[in-house]
Protein backbone atom coordinates (compact mmCIF):
# COMPACT_ATOMS: atom_id res chain seq x y z
CA UNK A 1 0.00 0.00 0.00
CA UNK A 2 2.74 2.72 1.04
CA UNK A 3 4.51 1.92 -2.59
CA UNK A 4 1.13 2.62 -3.98
CA UNK A 5 0.52 5.95 -2.64
CA UNK A 6 4.67 6.88 -3.13
CA UNK A 7 3.75 6.20 -6.69
CA UNK A 8 0.53 7.78 -6.91
CA UNK A 9 2.69 11.25 -5.16
CA UNK A 10 5.50 11.15 -7.79
CA UNK A 11 3.86 13.06 -10.61
CA UNK A 12 3.12 16.32 -8.42
CA UNK A 13 6.97 16.17 -7.39
CA UNK A 14 7.57 17.16 -11.23
CA UNK A 15 8.31 21.31 -11.80
CA UNK A 16 8.21 21.89 -7.82
CA UNK A 17 10.42 24.21 -6.50
CA UNK A 18 13.29 23.37 -4.34
CA UNK A 19 11.18 24.64 -1.18
CA UNK A 20 8.79 21.60 -1.36
CA UNK A 21 11.76 19.07 -1.33
CA UNK A 22 13.45 20.74 1.65
CA UNK A 23 9.71 20.78 3.34
CA UNK A 24 9.30 16.91 2.40
CA UNK A 25 12.93 16.48 3.46
CA UNK A 26 12.18 18.39 7.00
CA UNK A 27 8.93 16.25 7.41
CA UNK A 28 10.86 12.85 6.82
CA UNK A 29 13.68 14.11 9.57
CA UNK A 30 10.73 15.23 12.20
CA UNK A 31 9.21 11.77 11.21
CA UNK A 32 12.06 9.52 12.04
CA UNK A 33 13.38 11.66 14.38
CA UNK A 34 11.16 12.87 17.16
CA UNK A 35 10.54 9.41 18.26
CA UNK A 36 13.66 9.01 19.97
CA UNK A 37 12.34 11.89 21.96
CA UNK A 38 8.97 10.81 22.69
CA UNK A 39 6.68 8.39 21.25
CA UNK A 40 3.42 10.31 23.43
CA UNK A 41 2.60 12.20 20.14
CA UNK A 42 2.91 10.48 16.57
CA UNK A 43 5.74 12.12 15.06
CA UNK A 44 3.88 12.31 11.46
CA UNK A 45 1.11 14.34 13.36
CA UNK A 46 3.76 16.84 14.53
CA UNK A 47 5.56 16.58 10.49
CA UNK A 48 1.88 17.88 9.42
CA UNK A 49 1.59 20.48 12.24
CA UNK A 50 5.40 21.94 11.52
CA UNK A 51 5.31 21.85 7.90
CA UNK A 52 1.88 23.75 7.73
CA UNK A 53 2.89 26.25 9.98
CA UNK A 54 6.08 26.55 7.95
CA UNK A 55 4.21 26.77 4.71
CA UNK A 56 1.69 29.50 6.33
CA UNK A 57 4.23 31.46 8.15
CA UNK A 58 7.06 31.66 5.46
CA UNK A 59 3.89 32.03 2.27
CA UNK A 60 6.63 29.55 0.92
CA UNK A 61 3.90 29.16 -2.03
CA UNK A 62 4.17 25.39 -2.04
CA UNK A 63 1.03 23.78 -3.75
CA UNK A 64 -2.26 22.69 -1.78
CA UNK A 65 -5.11 20.28 -2.58
CA UNK A 66 -7.13 23.61 -3.22
CA UNK A 67 -4.76 24.39 -6.37
CA UNK A 68 -4.93 21.12 -7.79
CA UNK A 69 -8.87 21.39 -8.50
CA UNK A 70 -11.76 23.05 -6.93
CA UNK A 71 -13.55 21.35 -4.31
CA UNK A 72 -16.93 21.71 -3.86
CA UNK A 73 -18.90 24.00 -1.09
CA UNK A 74 -22.69 22.07 -1.24
CA UNK A 75 -23.20 18.60 -0.19
CA UNK A 76 -24.00 15.95 -2.68
CA UNK A 77 -27.87 15.62 -4.02
CA UNK A 78 -29.30 12.00 -3.01
CA UNK A 79 -30.49 9.81 -5.98
CA UNK A 80 -31.79 7.12 -6.97
CA UNK A 81 -30.36 5.21 -9.37
CA UNK A 82 -32.37 5.49 -12.83
CA UNK A 83 -32.10 1.23 -13.56
CA UNK A 84 -34.50 -0.78 -14.69
CA UNK A 85 -36.22 -2.81 -12.15
CA UNK A 86 -36.46 -6.11 -14.57
CA UNK A 87 -35.47 -9.46 -14.96
CA UNK A 88 -32.32 -8.22 -17.03
CA UNK A 89 -31.46 -6.11 -14.53
CA UNK A 90 -31.52 -8.70 -12.08
CA UNK A 91 -29.54 -11.42 -14.40
CA UNK A 92 -26.35 -8.76 -14.49
CA UNK A 93 -26.37 -8.51 -10.31
CA UNK A 94 -27.22 -11.77 -9.51
CA UNK A 95 -24.29 -13.20 -9.94
CA UNK A 96 -21.98 -10.62 -7.33
CA UNK A 97 -25.20 -10.04 -4.59
CA UNK A 98 -24.43 -14.25 -4.86
CA UNK A 99 -21.04 -13.67 -3.87
CA UNK A 100 -21.62 -11.10 -1.43
CA UNK A 101 -24.12 -13.17 0.33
Amino acid sequence: LAILIFAAQLPHFAGESWVMYAMVAGALAIIYIFPRFTKVVPSPLIAIIVMTIIAVMTNSGVRTIGDMGELPSTLPTFLLPDIPLNFETLKIIFPYSLSIA
